[in-house]
């Protein structure tokens, strides 16, 4: 039988958790029932390349000035056309411009739509989250990634909840782990024998990595040989490097920027640490759980469905450096602890976060959406 033609929408392939998310999706779509297309409104970024080694060539649909410019309707018209043209029978939209032009355009096409909410909303304001609302509404599913984004869906949207499919992020551990083996693609800049803690976020102001650095400006005296770097890339980085220079441990904060070695890095590490401010799923925390390390995160978002702050790794508030170094100096002092906690991230990780749980997770939502009434009845 021929597989039937998936659009997947997105709005760049650049570096982020969420583009890396996007692209997993594509590549373990099970190609015997469904065929993967790709459009974006921008074709760039490093996952370009992953794309096309999987055979899969991005469409560009460029975006006007701004969303609310009028050819914004010709690019809705344009992509229905296209998708008409390619038989597409279902578009799965990533993000929130492509989730508001992935609705009307698959209603021209005779398609369905499935759109993502995939975080809290929480940098829209009050017209942006009305129209992702409504646009929510008219899709014919909405998949989330987190318990915490459906309650926000169905408790402050009003969205039906037999609307909402769960698909946990995934994480292939087998190439995880090879990368975790390999050489670093760079030195880090630490001495030998450091205590290394890792963040790995974009640095944009949501992800409080100050909170994360204030901590260990005050676990510099009792842990003189702590180190803290910051994998990632952002408009924080002059008021991260800053923050560090006044608290005197701008030798101790290395800012790294975009790497592709985070497996690696991780390798070298002894504690992750999450101090985001809200989350969707954090794609970081279950890299930190894949590589087996004890994780300090803040409780928020999605976080709590990862770690239970118990056997799995520390949940800590958001906003609270002090809780942060606390939870960091419990496992620094006992590696016993540290040992224990990454081994049963990593038992999590396996029975629950493994690519082949969120592929049939996704193989299974869009059987559902294209089945005929009657048959999703029975």
């Amino acid at each position: 039988m021929k597989p039937t033609n998936v659009l997947h929408l997105v709005n760049i392939l650049g570096v982020g958790g969420a583009e890396g998310q996007f692209v997993e999706r594509v590549r373990t779509t099970d190609r015997n029932r469904f065929r993967p297309l790709v459009a974006a409104l921008e074709v760039s970024g490093r996952h370009v390349e992953s794309l096309r080694a999987e055979g899969i060539e991005p469409v560009a649909f460029p975006l006007g000035p701004s969303f609310a410019h009028p050819t914004t309707a010709w690019i809705v018209a344009r992509l229905a056309a296209w998708m008409r043209s390619r038989d597409v029978a279902l578009v799965h939209a990533q993000d929130f411009y492509t989730n508001l032009l992935a609705v009307p355009a698959a209603r021209m096409a005779g398609a369905k739509v499935i759109v993502s909410r995939l975080d809290l909303a929480h940098w829209h304001g009050s017209t942006r989250r009305l129209v992702l609302a409504l646009a929510t509404r008219a899709a014919d599913r909405v998949q989330v990634n987190a318990m915490a984004i459906t309650r926000q869906l169905v408790e402050e949207e009003r969205i039906d909840p037999a609307k909402v499919a769960l698909v946990h992020n995934g994480i292939d551990l087998a190439r995880f782990d090879a990368s975790a083996d390999r050489p670093l693609d760079e030195p880090l800049p630490i001495p030998p024998g450091a205590s290394v803690i890792t963040t790995i976020a974009n640095l944009h102001p949501i992800k409080g990595q100050e909170d994360t650095v204030r901590a260990v400006a005050s676990l510099a005296s009792t842990f003189p040989s702590v180190h803290l770097l910051l994998v990632g890339e952002g408009e924080k980085r002059k008021v991260i490097e800053d923050c560090a220079r006044r608290l005197g441990v701008a030798d101790r904060v290395h800012l790294l920027g975009h790497r592709a070695d985070v497996p690696a890095i991780l390798a070298r590490s002894h504690v992750l640490v999450s101090s985001s401010r809200a989350e969707g799923l954090s794609n970081s925390v279950i890299e930190g759980m894949a590589a087996r390390l004890p994780i300090v995160a803040t409780a928020v978002g999605g976080t709590p469905e990862l770690i239970d702050g118990r056997s799995r790794g520390l949940l800590v508030p958001a906003r609270s450096p002090e809780r942060i170094a606390d939870a960091v100096a419990r496992i620094l002092s006992d590696p016993d602890l540290g040992r224990s906690l990454g081994r049963e991230a990593r038992v999590f990780a396996e029975r629950n976060l493994g690519i082949d749980v969120m592929s049939r997770g996704f193989d299974r939502l869009y059987e559902e959406v294209l089945a005929p009434k009657t048959a999703r009845a029975r």
